[in-house]
């Protein structure tokens, strides 16, 4: 592929939007730490076969992308390249059952007057308030290094590796994918971001997501009755910054009389419950309930729910 496309990162990322499980992608794709970058412009190849078996499929893809949306979308001249790769193995593939394993590696090297920032889902505005962006998810900033830093030190770069296992079984689906993040600066503490997320379907019209073999990931239900499936699923994501080196840029509007040297912890978590409803094939129905939790040390914690529902139609 030439022009604009996703890297080929975590598997809930690469999954259409048509097929997703949730009205939100989990914390380790672009939804959460990756900082809302997902399509790129660059270069991208991906290539999978049967390997050993019959009913297998190996998958490999790698890609190389401007930084262009990095900053938020501001214009600079040049905003730094990334590379990335991934290797997938689905051992068996069948109809009503599969299983499928995978590693993924992205560097972002950030060019002057850019800024590498890790974002991880749920919060941006800490306290009585928060901000929820609809398919954006709501913020808050786990680490990051400002540009102001990049003319002084040099230009920022961050590192992430993932690894991925999902697998489905007749009527029940499960995915679960990690991620560790490293952000660094000459000059400046390197900081690391460890994001996980474990999800859990069942559809109770007895129907099967089945796998993409081409993108290495899940499909949509299909309904197999005249009234449509039925899918219940809960997932649980949850993201920190290990503080390895101190406090590295993790912020957020802390309530009034703290600053940000109170915040001696930075994680956040959600737990989401939703149910699925599919009267055909190109037509959808989500309804989700979100519960997050926020925990900044001696700053303090928040705890915001969120309810969402959409209506798709696929043509």
């Amino acid at each position: 592929y030439f022009g604009q496309h996703k890297p080929w990162r975590s598997m809930d990322e690469i999954a259409s939007n048509n097929s997703t499980v949730f009205l939100e992608r989990n914390i380790v794709s672009a939804t959460g730490v990756y900082g809302g970058v997902d399509y790129t412009n660059g270069v991208y190849y991906s290539w999978n076969k049967g390997a050993f078996t019959s009913s297998d499929n190996l998958w490999a893809g790698a890609s190389v992308y401007s930084l262009h949306k990095q900053t938020g979308g501001a214009e600079n001249r040049t905003q730094g390249l990334g590379y990335n790769a991934r290797l997938a193995y689905a051992p068996f593939v069948s109809p009503t059952a599969w299983a499928h394993v995978g590693v993924n590696f992205s560097n972002d090297n950030s060019d002057v007057n850019s800024t590498v920032t890790s974002t991880a889902s749920p919060y941006a505005g800490f306290g009585p308030s928060y901000t929820y962006g609809g398919r954006s998810g709501a913020k808050l900033t786990l680490a990051s290094y400002g540009s102001g830093n990049a003319k002084a030190l040099g230009n920022p770069h961050q590192d992430a590796i993932g690894g991925e296992l999902a697998g489905a079984w007749g009527p029940v689906y499960g995915q679960a994918e990690y991620t560790m993040l490293g952000i660094h600066q000459e000059g400046l503490a390197e900081t690391n971001i460890n994001a996980y997320s474990i999800t859990g379907a069942y559809a109770i019209t007895g129907e099967t997501r089945t796998y993409d073999k081409k993108n290495a990931t899940y499909n949509a239900l299909r309904p197999s009755h005249a009234y449509g499936a039925f899918e219940v699923a809960a997932r649980f994501d949850h993201a920190q910054n290990n503080f390895t080196n101190g406090n590295v840029g993790c912020s957020a509007a802390v309530p009034t009389g703290t600053t940000l040297s109170n915040v001696t912890k930075c994680d956040v978590s959600m737990v989401t419950a939703g149910i699925n409803y599919y009267p055909n094939p190109a037509v959808r129905f989500v309804l989700d309930y979100t519960h997050g939790h926020a925990n900044l040390g001696n700053a303090g914690k928040d705890s915001p729910d969120s309810i969402g529902l959409r209506a798709q139609l696929v043509f």
